[in-house]
């Protein structure tokens, strides 16, 4: 018995030197390779300056398209290299590269198909183009960052196949192939980006393992997507701001930006859309949101279109946006929906200018609309409590008729307040105001009772 186990002793220690000494072999085989790769092509990234050695990752800059599988793995590699030794910011050589994202591309979820991005780097794609390979997957993502932390990406060109897609497999809508894919993680840069071709949305965010938290999505020109602009279905503290997010068609919903939350225990909470230019979207859906979002904040945009914010808690503030050939359109008729999910607690419009449009709001909690010009439009307010001040309608066609209308569901036997102080018209209007008779609505022209209500729903 003594024997026995004196052999599997010396065994187990045998076994155990063949395992340190194969390490050891093959640390010191992968030293000397990239020795030599270093003596053949140079450091593998510039330490001064962040520049990826496309020589020394194997990388092809020159949009072959034979080269696209081994590109990403390159990229990657690239990228790993750069995490490992903390490199913080790193430069593609200005090019065309053409990837190809990882094969198993059938599930709903699409997260690691392209290049992965890994915390607390920065990539200055110097004016490249990241392009994908023509392709019949029904999910694809160029870049992706996943639960990733203190990233940046900038200065590049993503392109996807929409044109030239192979839409074969039946029954499915191929609508998932994505530029950017942001599911988790914290103090998210995209910036100065052009994104284009995608089968599916420009930007996605959305969940892996944590929400979404400090997002920034800024100066990016998004256009010729066939599902959306951007996606939001998870995140705290976005702002998207200053974009150019356009030409939106091809499969629904087609908005330049959407917020759709996947659950009610995780929503989108504390996002600001403001300074962007949208506009030629399918569905003349700028601005979609719904389903547990929290605080939006809509301003200074440049917007053909609607304004669809059937959903946001606590509170939706829309100032300062020129619209065009599109509404302000709040108002739950359409979905039927008087439950707690889908409530908008306070609504605010300022300072908006609206070109044949409208402001449509109604069956909320409250509201101010102040200091707004509507040309060709009109303003409509239904079963709720609501302060209108300083309002302008303007009518250039012949007929319209009416600039203002307070009107209840019929179902609806809740009475409501509307503070209606200094609002005019202009133009030819058959009836300026109609207000629907009976009990439910009461009108006031005080302008101390519309400050008391201003306070009172903390405005």
């Amino acid at each position: 018995m003594k024997k026995i186990k004196k052999i599997c002793f010396i065994v187990v220690i045998l076994f155990m030197c063949i395992v340190v000494i194969n390490v050891i072999f093959k640390k010191n085989i992968l030293n000397i390779i990239e020795k030599l790769k270093i003596q053949a092509y140079g450091e593998p990234i510039n330490v001064e300056n962040g520049l990826i050695n496309n020589k020394y990752f194997g990388i092809d800059n020159t949009g072959d398209e034979k080269n696209a599988l081994n590109n990403r793995n390159a990229i990657n590699d690239a990228i790993d290299y750069a995490y490992r030794n903390n490199i913080e910011k790193i430069t593609f050589e200005k090019g065309i590269y053409v990837i190809d994202s990882e094969k198993d591309s059938k599930q709903y979820h699409f997260h690691e198909k392209g290049i992965i991005l890994k915390d607390n780097i920065s990539i200055d794609f110097n004016g490249s183009t990241i392009k994908h390979i023509p392709n019949d997957k029904p999910c694809y993502v160029l870049i992706s960052i996943i639960d990733c932390n203190n990233v940046e990406i900038k200065n590049g060109i993503l392109e996807g196949d929409k044109d030239n897609h192979i839409y074969t497999e039946e029954g499915n809508t191929h609508e998932f192939g994505m530029g950017i894919d942001i599911s988790g993680g914290s103090n998210i840069k995209i910036s100065n980006m052009k994104i284009t071709n995608m089968t599916g949305d420009g930007i996605f965010v959305g969940m892996e393992k944590t929400i979404p938290d400090n997002v920034e999505i800024s100066n990016c020109n998004i256009y010729d997507c066939r599902r959306q602009g951007i996606s939001v279905l998870f995140a705290n503290n976005i702002s998207i701001i200053n974009n150019e997010i356009h030409n939106i068609k091809g499969t629904n919903p087609q908005s330049c930006i959407d917020l759709e939350s996947g659950t009610l225990t995780n929503g989108i909470k504390n996002i600001k859309i403001c300074g962007n230019k949208l506009y030629s979207s399918s569905n003349n859906d700028a601005i979609f949101s719904s389903k547990n979002v929290y605080n939006l904040e809509i301003c200074h945009n440049e917007i053909q279109g609607d304004i669809h914010p059937y959903h946001a808690n606590e509170k939706i503030l829309i100032y300062d946006n020129e619209i065009k050939e599109g509404s302000i359109e709040i108002n739950l008729t359409n979905y039927n929906l008087y439950t707690e999910k889908y409530f908008v607690n306070k609504i605010f419009v300022e300072r908006n200018t609206i070109f044949d449009g409208n402001i449509r709001i109604g069956r909320l909690n409250s509201g101010i609309i102040i200091d707004n010009k509507v040309i060709n439009g009109k303003i409509h307010i239904t079963s709720m409590n609501m302060a209108l001040e300083n309002n302008l309608v303007i009518n250039l066609e012949e007929v319209k008729d009416y600039a203002y209308r307070f009107d209840y569901s019929q179902e609806d036997n809740n009475t409501y307040n509307i503070y209606d102080v200094n609002n005019s018209s202009q133009g030819n209007f058959q009836v300026e105001k109609s207000i629907d008779d009976g009990y439910r609505i009461n009108i006031s022209n005080n302008k101390d009772e519309l400050e008391d209500f201003k306070k009172e729903i903390n405005y």
